[in-house]
C-alpha cells in the first residue's frame, strides 16, 4: 500500500512538472497574486477535528480480560465500552496548484501535522473508576500520553465554477470541488517502537500504547471558495478524509501482550481539514 501510495504521487508529480517547468509562477506574497501564472504557490493552516472508527472483536470484553491490581495506574477491573475520543489538531502547509486549464487545477499540499489529540477511551464497567484515555505515546506514571507529528502529502484534483463579484464589489470569488487521496507517515513511529521493543528497561519507562502502522493511505474530498483582493488570493476550504485500511498493526510485538491493543480487529482515522489558504 505505501509503495502504491508514493508510486502514484510522485508519478503525477513528475508529468504535472514536466509539463509546466518552463512556465510562470506565482509566489504567495510577491507584489500581488498573479491569476494567471501556470503555478501557484501559497500557505496553508489547517486546524483539524479527528475520529477514530474502530471496529472490536466479537469477544474483545474477554480478550481484554480483567485487571486485578486497584493500586496499578491503569487499572479498570472489567470493561464496558472501547470508544474513540474526539481530539483536535493543526498543521500548516504549502499548497502548489498546477493550472490544467481555467477550471481544472492539480493540487498538491506538502503538510506538517504539528498537533493532533487522536485518542481511544477505554470505560470502566465500575462508574467510580474514571475512564483511561489511550495514545500513540505512553511512557510510564503518565495517563494522558502523546500522539506522533505526521508528514502528510495529499495531490487532489480542483474543479473550480466561474468568477463572480461580491454584490457590486471589486472583490471576485470562485467556488470549487476537490477529491484526491493523501499519504500520511508518522514521523519518529519506527524507532520509538523499535527502541520500547528492544530495550532491557522498556517496561520501566514505557506503557503500553497504541500500536499503530508507520504509515497510511486515505481517499478525501472538500469544497472552499477562491477570494481574490487586490494583493493576494485568501481560500476557506473544508476537505473531509478517511484512511482506507486498518491503520493499527496488531500483529507488533508491542501488541502481543497489550490489553489496549487486543479488543481492537480494526481502526481507521477520520480528519475534517478547516483551512485557510493564501496565495
Amino acid at each position: 500500500m505505501k509503495r502504491i501510495g508514493l508510486t502514484v504521487i510522485l508519478s503525477l508529480l513528475l508529468l504535472i512538472n514536466a509539463s509546466y517547468a518552463q512556465r510562470k509562477i506565482s509566489f504567495p506574497f510577491s507584489g500581488g497574486y498573479d491569476e494567471e501564472a501556470e503555478i501557484q504557490i501559497g500557505i496553508q493552516y489547517n486546524f483539524l477535528k479527528q475520529d477514530y472508527q474502530l471496529t472490536l472483536k466479537n469477544n474483545w470484553q474477554v480478550l481484554y480480560g480483567k485487571d486485578t491490581d486497584p493500586q496499578e495506574l491503569t487499572y479498570l477491573g472489567e470493561i464496558k465500552a472501547v470508544s474513540s475520543k474526539s481530539g483536535h489538531g493543526f498543521s500548516f502547509g504549502i499548497p502548489v496548484d498546477f493550472k490544467l486549464s481555467d477550471i481544472v487545477y492539480a493540487n498538491f499540499t506538502p503538510t506538517f501535522a504539528v498537533i493532533n489529540g487522536l485518542s481511544i477511551r477505554y470505560t470502566s464497567t465500575n462508574p467510580e473508576i474514571a475512564p483511561i484515555v489511550r495514545k500513540s505515546k505512553q511512557v510510564v506514571d503518565d495517563l494522558y500520553g502523546d500522539n506522533f507529528t505526521a508528514f502528510e502529502f495529499p495531490v487532489a484534483l480542483k474543479l473550480r465554477s466561474e468568477e463572480k463579484k461580491v454584490f457590486k464589489t471589486d472583490v471576485r470569488y470562485r467556488g470549487y470541488l476537490l477529491g484526491g487521496i493523501r499519504y500520511s507517515r508518522w514521523a519518529g513511529a519506527e524507532s520509538y517502537y523499535a527502541t520500547a521493543s528492544n530495550s532491557i528497561d522498556s517496561q520501566s519507562v514505557y506503557s503500553p500504547s497504541l500500536v499503530l502502522r508507520n504509515d497510511y493511505i486515505a481517499w478525501e474530498a472538500g469544497l472552499g471558495f477562491d477570494i481574490y483582493f487586490s494583493f493576494f488570493k485568501m481560500s476557506p476550504e473544508i476537505r473531509f478524509s478517511q484512511s482506507v485500511n486498518n491503520i493499527f498493526d496488531n500483529n507488533h510485538l508491542l501488541a502481543k501482550d497489550n490489553k489496549f491493543m487486543k479488543p481492537l480487529d480494526k481502526g481507521l482515522i477520520r480528519n475534517v481539514y478547516f483551512s485557510l489558504i493564501f496565495q
